[in-house]
């Protein structure tokens, strides 16, 4: 809810004068709460003010008084938050006690007629008091008012159905109302205690056996029909499960994985519609043809938003749409409507009794004999007293099928309790119409809150009892039609005999166990090679027929090509144990941790250990528990071997030797064991084989041929391995996950191996035999050991070029998704969306014929919610499970059809994997080793060996290969063991892919620029300093590499170089540097090469050189300072540049350089220059947007881009998606483009002929701009180590740190410091400042060169103060090159300021100098002039003195006039007031007058000139007429008299 839909409550309540009690009120957002407080102050103070109307969020509403706003609360409840003070202020708390139990008991017992209430009423409290303190403490359990309640109305139904119990007492009945409605909730360790306590309590009491005959038989044959093995606690499960829901609306099914939860309800929907002779429906979006039918939806809340669950309001038009979980509801509500109304509203078929199972009376039998139910009727209420007209058949049932937490469940709440209503957001109530039905499937309810819990009914599945034969049962009808019976027994007792002792074993074995996964996953994988094994007999040959053996006179050659059992069917048991051995060995193991290439130093001999007598857990845990210093496949070799040392044919022999059993692979064609390493060739015989096996094409460049030696598979054991069981799994059609540490190629190897699945059969039926070799994707035995190596390096252009999208005819297809921290359920689903189309209205699916295989990298990844949900891994739990999906938008449910999963997770260590056990019982789960020493060493022989080779090094160049793999392998051992990561040091990550850069480096030259041995040795230097050291983050730890690296070098390249000192001081100081650009290309030459950079000095000039041409070229103004670590840091950000798929993380605060750096090498290494445009709203959207106009850029133009990432430019957390798919490999960045963008790339490509073949296709084409983007694109990401961001990218995105080369900035040293400084001054003309201030040249001189070191000590003192800081304070403060770099600006800014105010002060003085020297000649020329003046002045002075003396005598008169002035201004001032007195009088007089005046004027106006005429006629007039023409001749000055006035009016 947000604070409108609640201003919208508060004004209907507030105009209505309703009252409203919101429930659960503080599970609404804090935030929302915090305007809820305004607004209720609002209405209070309207209330109080006894206000008839007020303004209530914009609008002017009446308001009625008796409105009234009542909350309740559960404080503490997970998903509660606290009320804000002034919200709180505003209700009046009121706390609710604990109830009376046994008054309200006592109550409810004699009204449902039990005549001993009281005595019962006491005895029932106390049964629930000892239940919830001496049983166990289960999340799921509930002994409050709720359980009591539920027990209570089952027990009074049981009473007033008086034909079945009316001979029952009231002890009894209400006993056996305890059983149905707490048994089906308890452990199995619970029960017993349970029973103790009613028996302390109850001592005489008597179990009635109720008569489930009848639906008992039905879930019995629904089990035979589903194929499934009957079991009685199946069936008694599936009858509590029944019972509970007839008492509860609100079921939860509650166990661990495969503890038999949606087999219950599936089966009960099966048993009740074979009562009713209807099908149940689940899934389907339509209405059921039959009234009577099931039907099922299941949901899994965690799928979907909790917007998409129960709906929202849209935020521009605010429009509300529903939710998946309300629209099933509602769909169902108005599916039982319509039902009900066709059934016309009543059941024809009840009488009295109630939707117990049992009663005798309510099933009957038809003509034909077949059990129909004759009474099915069903409270409209679970557990009401009033009958009901709703048959049991006819129920809709809504399974939520996910984790419970307080987010998405509480929500339910009064869908759960008595209300039976779903409440929406917007205001809408749905009911729960009696047929309906919420059920949850769940393995915990830790975060559900006690209010859920008991609103609920429980049903406890335990894995335990159900185990692993119901699979195993229902697995054994998928065997082939044509598998004799013998093999079926000899499997099925196989299976009995070993599948538990191996299960026992694995845990004595938890700790060597990296992926903890159900026993189901193991039983499953089990099956699924044996399955896969069998097709393959079945397919190629069949089993065999006794009848028709080979007789010895037959003809060899007829009888050459038959299979082995075709030719001896006698052999079949021996070939099946064989066959099953193996599947158990790589079922079993494939789940531990060991030693790659099962390394015989490993492993002890087993004779010393005696044979397993009785294979019990304790003899297990005896003789393996006490060795923890051998691995567990180790232990695992001990325990087959004494398990399977029995008499034939249960019994098996692997060859004699110290070898494990994990070396041997079953051979379907001849029937035995043979050693997976007689498939390997040696590493010598495979290089040197390719000189006559490869022909060199003289136009790829030596990097072009590294690239391809790089990305080449080298088959090892571990991958061969691999390849036979995950091929055989996918035919088994299993889910596979492939488990192992960082970097060890788990996404490589499946790559490989998903490419060479081209049809659905793998296997060469036209030969008429089966061989290994096809499934390992290896060519045949019997070729020549070149051709073989061929067909296993060869590209597979097929695999590569052929895609879906663009019609492939491949029988498998594939699509693949990095998922990482931010994956989302919607990001998985759109992902399924992409890759699959319709089939039909509700059914999608790759295109007919074909299989889907989704490759899911990193399974593992996505984030837990803070209840501990994964919603992206339910996703996929529910897409395995149901086979669909649900539409977000039409919320119809998708079935999805030949799809599989393959994925990848990752392991660390002893951190648990965060998989949910219900997702995980579905894979098989397959452990890959990390590659051991051997296994590497091999990898790296390989690769360097053939590059040299083929791009004809010298001789002594070829035979250093083994020397630098040894050394190479041995100091990559060193920094792991040395340079572990940690929370300071996330980036140390060292694995497979470190390995894959050092040897790319390797192959970097030319035969031209490695002639001779000491040159490998320089670049062995140069390329491992690169790899590790550039990563390391301070001085100490890259002192301790240099000398891992020398002991490196004295172990292995003592005797091959002969130029070189072999110490850490001559490493130091020699600076091998590596570069391909240093040296100008001759006229011949079109690639650069990598090659030895000879003079330092040299290469600082062509820098300079670099920045000059570029800050002309691109109209910048760099002025970088070239010290050693500057020309560091661009060498090896042009080196990472020069390599395909290499990307940089750039670590270092700010300041020091890496975006300049970056701007540089990047024009060096001739490519373009790019930045994300951020602007204001940028959206992921802007990002995607961005990113694409570069992709087209380099796919289409095969342009080299580099894109620069700074930290600023990561808005959101979700850019980062984008940035590790992009780093990730093109196959994760393909659903960018949409169909016209695709068609618009093509066009261009083919446009332009220098990028793909005139006559490639489509999907050629498309490829290929693919594979240009991953070789031609560079990301440059340049991030703080310090700070939660680093961090967190590390953590959530580990693919970004993977494929990147990491370039430390650490702090720049003093002679950095000091070259900065001397080069800033320089820079600036401090020569020309100092020499402005005319200081004496030896002065100044001294001064400038003291300036710079002065500049460095002051740098170094602050960092000495900072450490200082952090050691007492334990508090950071970073001081970074920029801050040096503004130290040197502000002080050059400072002297040229303090330069031009002595400049200007020294003009200023000058000036007044001047200044006063005129003044004093004018001065002295002014004396002259006055001397010579003088006679004169005192000539005026004395004409001065005469003229005072006469204004003295005239000043006499002048103060007699003055004195006569003054009273005449008096007599004046006086006559004034006398005037101003006379016209105030006047003036009143005339404001008396002036409306005589205007009535005058007004009656003047009136008058006419016949008016005039009547009184010219008047002799004698009357008085008021004569005054006034009297009056009129006074005006005109004529004498006033009559006469005269008519003279004037005439």
């Amino acid at each position: 809810l947000d604070y409108k839909m609640l201003a919208r409550f508060f004004s209907g309540l507030t105009q209505s004068g309703s009252w409203c009690c919101f429930d659960e009120f503080n599970r609404i957002d804090l935030e929302v709460l915090s305007v809820v407080a305004q607004q209720l102050q609002i209405l209070k103070r309207a209330k109080d003010a006894h206000l008839s109307r007020c303004v209530f969020e914009g609008h002017e509403i009446r308001v009625n008084p008796t409105c009234g706003f009542f909350i309740t609360m559960n404080p503490g409840y997970a998903g509660r938050v606290e009320l804000p003070d002034n919200l709180k202020s505003l209700f009046r708390p009121v706390a609710m006690t604990i109830p009376d139990f046994g008054l309200i008991i006592e109550v409810i017992l004699f009204a449902e007629g039990f005549l001993s209430a009281g005595c019962l009423s006491s005895k029932l409290v106390q049964l629930y008091l000892l239940a919830s303190r001496q049983l166990s403490q289960q999340h799921h359990y509930d002994f409050g008012l709720r359980a009591i309640k539920a027990v209570l109305q089952v027990a009074g139904e049981m009473r007033r159905n008086k034909a079945s119990y009316s001979h029952i007492d009231d002890t009894t009945l209400l006993l056996q109302a305890v059983f149905d409605a707490s048994l089906p909730k308890f452990i199995a360790e619970d029960v017993p205690l349970f029973m103790g306590i009613i028996e302390d309590l109850f001592p005489n009491y008597r179990k009635v056996e109720e008569d489930t005959t009848v639906l008992k038989n039905a879930i019995q044959d629904a089990l035979r029909e589903q194929l499934l093995l009957v079991t009685e606690s199946q069936v008694a499960k599936t009858l509590q499960l029944y019972n509970t829901m007839l008492v509860r609306h609100g079921v939860m099914q509650v166990g661990g994985t495969s503890g038999g939860k949606t087999t219950s309800r599936t089966i009960l929907a099966h048993a009740l519609a074979k009562l009713n002779n209807t099908q149940p429906l689940f899934n389907q979006n339509t209405p059921p043809a039959s009234n009577d039918a099931i039907k099922c939806m299941t949901l899994n809340p965690k799928c979907v938003s909790l917007e998409k669950l129960y709906g929202q309001f849209d935020k521009d038009s605010y429009e509300w749409s529903d939710g998946i979980l309300a629209t099933i509801i509602r769909r169902f509500a108005k599916e039982s409507v319509s039902s009900h109304l066709e059934g016309g509203g009543a059941s024809s078929r009840g009488n009295t009794a109630k939707g117990r199972v049992s009663t005798k009376s309510r099933i009957n039998s038809n003509k034909s004999g077949a059990p129909t139910p004759d009474d099915r009727s069903l409270s409209d209420t679970p557990g009401s007293t009033t009958k009901s007209d709703i048959t049991v058949n006819n129920w809709k049932w809504l399974v939520l099928d996910g984790p419970v937490d307080p987010v998405w469940v509480e929500n339910l709440n009064t869908v759960l309790d008595d209300t039976r209503t779903l409440c929406l957001a917007n205001g809408e109530r749905v009911p729960l119409l009696p047929r309906m039905r919420v059920m949850f499937e769940v393995d915990d309810l830790s975060f559900a809150s006690p209010a859920t819990i008991s609103r609920c009914g429980m049903v406890y599945m335990d894995p335990v009892q159900l185990g692993w034969r119901p699979y195993v049962e229902r697995w054994k009808h998928d065997l082939p039609s044509n598998f004799p019976k013998n093999g079926r027994n000899f499997i099925t007792t196989v299976l009995e005999m070993s599948v538990d002792a191996g299960l026992e074993f694995l845990k004595t074995q938890t700790g060597q166990i990296p992926v903890h996964v159900p026993d189901i996953s193991i039983v499953r994988t089990l099956c699924s090679l044996i399955l896969a094994h069998l097709n393959i007999v079945s397919e190629n040959g069949g089993f065999g027929d006794l009848a028709e053996a080979v007789s010895s006179s037959e003809d060899l050659g007829a009888a050459k090509n038959k299979t082995l059992l075709q030719r001896h069917p006698a052999q079949l048991l021996s070939f099946l144990s064989k066959m099953y051995l193996f599947c158990y060995i790589t079922a079993f193991g494939s789940v531990l941790e060991g030693d790659s290439d099962m390394d015989d130093s490993n492993l002890e001999s087993h004779d010393s250990h005696s044979a397993l007598a009785g294979h019990t857990k304790q003899s297990l845990t005896k003789i393996f528990g006490s060795q923890p210093e051998i691995s567990g496949q180790a232990s695992f070799d001990l325990f087959v071997r004494d398990f399977f040392d029995l008499p034939a044919p249960f019994g098996v022999r692997l060859p004699s030797g110290m070898k494990s059993v994990f070396c041997y692979y079953f051979d379907i064609d001849t029937g035995l064991f043979s050693q997976w390493d007689c498939l390997l060739p040696q590493t010598n015989s495979y290089v040197e084989d390719v000189k006559t096996g490869f022909e060199h094409t003289g136009g790829s460049s030596a990097l072009a041929n590294a690239w391809k030696e790089v990305d080449m598979p080298i088959p090892t054991l571990d991958s061969i391995r691999l390849a036979r069981v995950i091929e055989l799994l996918l035919l088994g059609n299993a889910k596979i996950l492939l488990c192992g540490h960082a970097g060890i190629g788990k996404s490589v190897v499946l790559d490989a191996i998903l490419k060479r699945i081209k049809k659905k059969s793998l296997f060469d039926k036209n030969r008429g035999e089966i061989n290994l070799y096809d499934i390992a994707g290896l060519p045949a035995a019997n070729s020549a050991l070149a051709d073989n190596i061929q067909e296993w390096i060869k590209p597979d252009m097929e695999a590569e070029q052929d895609d879906y999208l663009f019609g492939s005819k491949k029988e498998f297809i594939f699509a693949r998704m990095l998922m990482n921290g931010q994956t989302t359920a919607e990001n998985v689903q759109a992902f399924f969306e992409r890759n699959v189309i319709k089939l039909g209205r509700d059914l999608m699916g790759p295109p007919i014929g074909k299989t889907l295989v989704m490759f899911m990298e990193d399974v593992n990844m996505p984030l837990q919610e803070q209840y501990g949900a994964q919603p992206p891994l339910e996703f996929l739990r529910q897409f395995i499970g149901n086979d669909g999906f649900y539409d977000i938008n039409r919320y119809n449910w998708k079935s999805v059809d030949e799809v599989t999963i393959v994925g990848t997770c990752t392991v660390s260590g002893r951190v648990p994997v965060n998989i949910p056990s219900r997702l995980l019982q579905y894979f098989s789960v397959v452990n890959m080793p990390t590659p051991s020493q051997a296994t590497t060493q091999h990898i790296l022989e390989a690769k360097l060996g053939r590059y040299y080779i083929i791009n004809s090094f010298p001789e002594d160049v070829q035979r250093t290969v083994e020397s630098l793999c040894t050394a190479g392998l041995y100091l990559y051992q060193q920094v792991l063991v040395n340079f572990k990561p940690k929370p300071s040091r996330l980036h140390y990550m060292f694995n497979m892919h470190t390995l894959r850069q050092f040897y790319l480096g390797m192959m970097s030259c030319t035969a031209a620029d490695l002639t001779s041995q000491d040159a490998v040795v320089r670049l062995y230097v140069h390329e491992t300093t690169r790899v590790y050291c550039d990563k390391l983050a301070d001085e100490a730890e890259k002192d301790k590499f240099i000398g891992y690296l020398v002991d490196s070098m004295q172990k292995y390249f003592k005797e091959l170089a002969t130029k070189m000192v072999f110490t850490k001081r001559h490493v130091t100081e020699a600076r091998i540097m590596f570069a391909d650009f240093h040296i100008q290309l001759s006229s011949e030459e079109t690639v650069r090469r990598y090659r030895i950079v000879p003079d330092g000095k040299q290469l600082i000039q062509t820098l300079t050189d670099l920045q000059n041409r570029f800050n002309v070229s691109e109209s910048e103004d760099y002025r970088l300072v070239f010290f050693y670590d500057a020309v560091q840091h661009l060498l090896r950000l042009v080196r990472a540049l020069r390599h395909k798929g290499l990307h940089v993380i750039q670590l270092g605060v700010g300041g020091t350089g890496r975006a300049s750096s970056a701007r540089l090498s990047t024009y060096i290494a001739q490519s373009s220059y790019h930045e994300l445009n951020i602007r204001r709203n940028y959206t992921l959207l802007d990002l995607r947007d961005d990113l694409k106009t570069i992709l087209i850029k380099c796919g289409s133009q095969k342009k080299l881009c580099t894109l620069f990432i700074s930290e600023l430019h990561i808005l959101q957390d979700e850019f980062m998606v984008d940035i590790e798919a992009l780093m990730g490999g093109h196959n994760h960045i393909e659903h960018w483009f949409d169909n016209e963008e695709k068609e618009y790339i093509i066009s261009a490509m083919k446009n332009r002929q220098d990028t793909v073949h005139e006559n490639s296709s489509n999907s050629q084409i498309w490829a290929t701009f693919l594979s240009n983007i991953q070789a031609c694109l560079h990301i440059v990401i340049s991030i703080s180590p310090t700070g939660n961001n680093f961090k967190r990218y590390c953590r959530m995105h580990p693919t970004v740190l993977a494929n990147s080369f990491v370039d430390f900035y650490s702090e720049w040293p003093q002679a950095a410091l000091l070259a900065v400084a001397s080069t800033f001054f320089k820079q600036n003309q401090l020569d020309k400042i100092i020499a402005n201030t005319k200081t004496a040249a030896p002065t100044s001189s001294a001064i400038k060169d003291k300036l710079a070191p002065v500049c460095v000590q002051l740098h170094m003192f602050v960092q000495t103060v900072i450490a200082e800081y952090k050691a007492k304070a334990n508090r950071h403060f970073h001081i970074t090159p920029s801050s040096y770099l503004e130290l040197l600006q502000h002080f050059v800014t400072m002297l040229k300021k303090q330069n031009k105010h002595l400049s200007t002060s020294r003009q200023r003085l000058v000036n007044g100098i001047k200044a006063l020297n005129m003044s004093s000649s004018m001065i002295e020329r002014m004396s002259e002039e006055l001397i010579a003046l003088e006679p004169q002045l005192e000539h005026k002075a004395k004409l001065t003195q005469q003229l005072m003396k006469k204004l003295e005598e005239e000043k006499v008169t002048v103060d007699l006039t003055k004195q006569n002035v003054s009273k005449e201004e008096g007599a004046v001032n006086r006559e004034n007031i006398r005037i101003g007195k006379i016209a105030a009088e006047a003036e009143s007089d005339l404001a008396a007058a002036l409306p005589s005046l205007e009535h005058a004027i007004e009656a003047l106006d009136a008058l006419d000139k016949q008016d005039i005429s009547e009184i010219r006629v008047y002799n004698s007039p009357p008085e008021m007429v004569r005054k006034v023409m009297e009056a009129v001749c006074v005006l005109l000055k004529e004498k006033p008299n009559w006469t005269v006035a008519k003279q004037l009016l005439g």
